[in-house]
């Protein structure tokens, strides 16, 4: 595997899910500075999610009706949607938030 200097100490962004996101865990100082207590990172958006609307420094704060607390919550929640059932993230971007509908 490659390390690239331009990612510091986070590993390479992996494999996109079924949704086209990869995410990453929010530092406390990024949830101080965006005055949120949970979500996860986008790290990229491709397929379904960019179609969306989603882009790279997004915050997803919730699948549904699901507060999203960590990385491995919103991977199981992702798995659980089935090919063509539509889902609605709430996406946090800058100082605004709305949800964004991603048919996968």
């Amino acid at each position: 595997e490659e390390k690239t200097a331009a990612t510091g100490t986070k590993p390479a962004p992996g494999k996109a899910d079924k949704l086209g996101l990869v995410v990453s865990s929010l530092t406390a100082q990024e949830k101080k500075q965006l005055g949120i207590a949970f979500g996860v990172k986008v790290e990229s958006a491709q397929g379904s999610a960019a179609q969306a609307g989603i882009n790279e420094g997004d915050v997803v704060v919730r699948i549904g009706r699901t507060d999203i607390q960590t990385v491995a919550q919103y991977e199981q929640l992702v798995n659980q949607v089935k090919k063509g059932q539509q889902v609605a993230l709430l996406v946090r971007r800058g100082e605004s938030a709305s949800f964004l509908v991603i048919t996968p």
